[in-house]
């Protein structure tokens, strides 16, 4: 008698969680990138640009219990595209020489703004529960960049050379160096080189729409927790000018940098924004017939 009892117990547990829910999502989302740069560089600062994506899922969820809870999990596949920039204004000072060995000392001060742009793909792994239409959904996603391309643009900037010999200052002249109009607009290769795997948190609601269809709103916040790139020497300069040289060609050579590059060691992205989405609802609720023997006596029981 007790081992059927405990067979009856186990058969109603596995009705109870046999309930179980299929959807397939299709998405759109916007919001903002924050590069989250690590940098000892005073005076650089961030701006965020707005951030979009299209997204196709897949959530398996079972009720658990007899209340409106149910648990499982959430993948699918994202696509879209963000861009963030970092900017500000620096004056670098250094000391140079002549092909005569005269000294200058050098102060070259110049704004800039460095655009990340980035078309990117990426995979989610989320275990999601919802409650009474609640919607909670907590795991990690793993990031890969199929385009990464960076625009800075140099704002006025300023080649200042004083010669101790003379006392004279010269700014912005071809003798002591100028920044050359092809760079004061660059393109670099992007800072999202390679796989970037992020911790994510989605929270929101969904409406049921009727038997095969829901409709649902969230927030997330995707928080990079792994990023590939890494600066081998961040510090230098900004604008270098090389030291004269030629007598016969004195115009010095000024190669202009990358700044991200340069000041940031690091970038570690957080993404915010909101989420829609429309989902395909398919419900698998099994019945179950079971046959026990006992003594020459058929038992039926049925489960849904």
């Amino acid at each position: 008698m007790m081992k059927k009892i405990v067979l009856l117990s186990l058969l109603f547990c596995f009705g109870a969680v046999c309930a179980q829910e299929h959807q397939l999502t299709l998405g759109a989302g916007g919001g903002v990138m924050l590069l989250n740069p690590q940098t000892e560089q005073e005076g650089v600062t961030q701006t965020p640009f707005p951030a979009g994506m299209f997204s196709l899922g897949y959530t398996y969820l079972a009720d658990v219990g007899k209340g409106n809870v149910a648990l499982g999990l959430s993948t699918g596949l994202e696509a879209g595209g963000a861009m963030a920039a970092l900017s500000g204004r620096q004056t670098e000072q250094f000391t140079n020489t002549d092909y005569l060995g005269n000294t200058m000392q050098y102060t070259v001060t110049t704004g800039f703004s460095d655009r990340q742009k980035q078309l990117f793909a990426q995979v989610p792994l989320m275990f999601t529960m919802r409650a009474s239409g609640l919607t909670l959904s907590l795991g990690a996603k793993a990031s890969m960049p199929f385009l990464s391309r960076s625009e800075q643009v140099l704002k006025n900037p300023s080649i200042s050379a004083y010669y101790d010999l003379t006392g004279v200052t010269v700014t912005n002249r071809v003798i002591t160096g100028v920044v050359a109009p092809e760079d004061m607009r660059k393109s670099f290769d992007g800072v999202f080189s390679g796989l970037t795997v992020k911790a994510s948190c989605e929270l929101g609601y969904e409406w049921k729409l009727g038997a095969q269809s829901a409709f649902g709103l969230k927030v997330f916040a995707d928080v990079s927790v792994y990023d590939n790139y890494s600066s081998d020497a961040p510090g230098g300069r900004l604008i270098t000018v090389a030291p004269i040289t030629d007598a016969t060609n004195p115009a010095p050579l000024v190669t202009v940098g990358h700044a991200t590059e340069l000041y940031c060691r690091q970038m570690l992205p957080v993404e915010l924004g909101l989420k829609l989405y429309y989902a395909f609802v398919w419900n698998n609720r099994y019945v179950n017939q079971v046959i026990l023997n006992r003594n020459g006596r058929r038992i039926r029981i049925r489960l849904q």
